[in-house]
Formats: C-alpha cells, sequence, structure tokens
C-alpha cells in the first residue's frame, strides 16, 4: 500500500485474479465472511512467491535486507511444519528446529519496521509532552516536512481532532515509512471504540492499525494524496465521537487482519506496511 495506494491488489498480477475466483467460490458457498485480507486467500507457497520473486526487486529487497535465500528456509522448514498443523499431525520436539527460519523473517522484520531513522517527525499524544505541541519550532519543523510531501493541510485537520480530549483520548501525529499517521493516547477509562466496524470501512485506505498498552495508531500512505487522508481523518474523529456516546461494548479480540497488537510501548510495529 505505500507504494500503489488503493491498487495494491493489482500489483499482485495473476495473484489478484485466483484471490477473486476464491472469494467468488466462497461467496457462492455461503462460507464467505468479513475481517479477512485478501492476502489471505493465499497459500503460503504462494505468498513466500510473491515476497521472494515476484515483488521482490521493487519492494521487499529492502525489507529482508536482500536476504532472498530465506526463501527457502521457509519452503523447506515452515511449509511443512503448517501442513502437518492443518492436517492434525503430531508436532515433536525435532519440528521446533523448524521455527528458526520463522525467527530469522520475524528478527528481519522487526528491525524494518522499528527503525526510527525512518520517523521523519513525531508529535507525541503521551499527555505529559503536551508542550511539544505549542512550541514554535517544533511545530514549524512539522510543516517543512509535510510540505516536501504536499501535505501541509493535514496539520490543520489534526488539530480539528484536538477536541477528542473531551472523551479521554489524546492525540499525536507523525509520519513514518511513507506512511502518516494519527496517534491516540488512551487511558483504563476511556470510552471503548469501534474499531473493527471502522476498519470493514476504511481498509482500502488504512495500511493497518496498531496497538500498544496506551496507544493506537492508525497509517494512511502517503500516496493516496491529501484529500483521500483528510476523509480518513474526518471519519476516525466521527468513530471516537459516535463511540463515546454510544457506549461501545468492549472488543479485545480483534479479528481484522489489519489490526496489530503490539506487546511494547515504544515501537511501531506491522508487516503490512
Amino acid at each position: 500500500m505505500s507504494s500503489e495506494g488503493r491498487s495494491w491488489l493489482l500489483s499482485l498480477g495473476v495473484h489478484f485474479n485466483e484471490i477473486e475466483l476464491r472469494i467468488k467460490r466462497e461467496k457462492s458457498a455461503g462460507l464467505y465472511s468479513k475481517g479477512s485480507s485478501e492476502l489471505s486467500y493465499l497459500t503460503l507457497s504462494e505468498l513466500i512467491r510473491i515476497i521472494f520473486s515476484d515483488l521482490w526487486i521493487n519492494k521487499f529487497n529492502r525489507v529482508f535486507s536482500g536476504d532472498k535465500g530465506l526463501s527457502k528456509l521457509l519452503i523447506n522448514s515452515v511449509v511443512p511444519l503448517r501442513n502437518k498443523l492443518a492436517h492434525f499431525r503430531p508436532i515433536d520436539v525435532l519440528d521446533l528446529s523448524n521455527l528458526n527460519s520463522i525467527q530469522v523473517a520475524e528478527s528481519l522484520l522487526k528491525k524494518f519496521y522499528t527503525n526510527d531513522s525512518s520517523m521523519e517527525f513525531y508529535l507525541s499524544s503521551d499527555p505529559d509532552w503536551v508542550d511539544e505541541m505549542l512550541d514554535d519550532d517544533n511545530i514549524n519543523e512539522i510543516k517543512i516536512c509535510l510540505s516536501k510531501h504536499n501535505l501541509t493541510e493535514l496539520l490543520d485537520e489534526f488539530w480539528k481532532i484536538d477536541s477528542i480530549r473531551n472523551n479521554r483520548f489524546w492525540p499525536g501525529i507523525g509520519l513514518y515509512k511513507d506512511h502518516f499517521f494519527i496517534e491516540l493516547h488512551y487511558f483504563e477509562d476511556s470510552p471503548n471504540l469501534d474499531i473493527e466496524g471502522w476498519i470493514d470501512i476504511n481498509k482500502y485506505e488504512v495500511t493497518l492499525i496498531t496497538q500498544t498498552q496506551s496507544k493506537l495508531r492508525f497509517f494512511w500512505p502517503i500516496i493516496l494524496g491529501k484529500q483521500d487522508i483528510k476523509k480518513g481523518i474526518t471519519s476516525l474523529h466521527r468513530m471516537i465521537t459516535h463511540s463515546s456516546k454510544n457506549n461501545i461494548q468492549k472488543n479485545t479480540n480483534y479479528t481484522s487482519e489489519y489490526f496489530v497488537q503490539q506487546q511494547q510501548t515504544n515501537r511501531s510495529f506491522g508487516v503490512a506496511l
């Protein structure tokens, strides 16, 4: 999504056609349900081929630090392990060694997606940092950064959602790896949000949502342009206000694959970026 925006599915070529066909079959059989990414309709082998072959040069080479050999490890160890699990065959101690390649892949992903040097600017939502929002020099730097991407107007849009503090949410803002994000700091007594309902409507514009113990981040790819991102911010504001007024039931088990929960409180790790 960071490079293709809404057209990211089309960039999959023949795999896009296969996804459409499989969804159509599922709907015809009455088995289709919302909440899953289109990528979930591809097999593990197909996904590995997309990453390490079809889109390797233009997209995933930099993500995996050029380690294309990792694909063989995944095919030779993870795919057989996945097949064992899928067909309810017992897993033994020897199978645990096959997890090593998963850990290697995960470490490379974490290294790429938690690189602080890719944070072009960050205005924290932490209530203790509220003075940063009033610092003229800091705000001017943010304006300069946004202007490079023709996104200056998004700062004004951000100020408009400041009223969410009345709903026990504190807003923050940032630019990270070709993505603009809104950050929400929340408390134990903050209202519950209808995040699943919101992402279902906005899934073709929002790359992902991350959550830590006290923060939520909503990511939009810069390639969408300021108008569509502004609409997304307005939609987010409405969702917060609506959820606060209507006492949305708490949900801690999100099924959407666009939602990434994190244990660490100061990182943004999400393989969908």
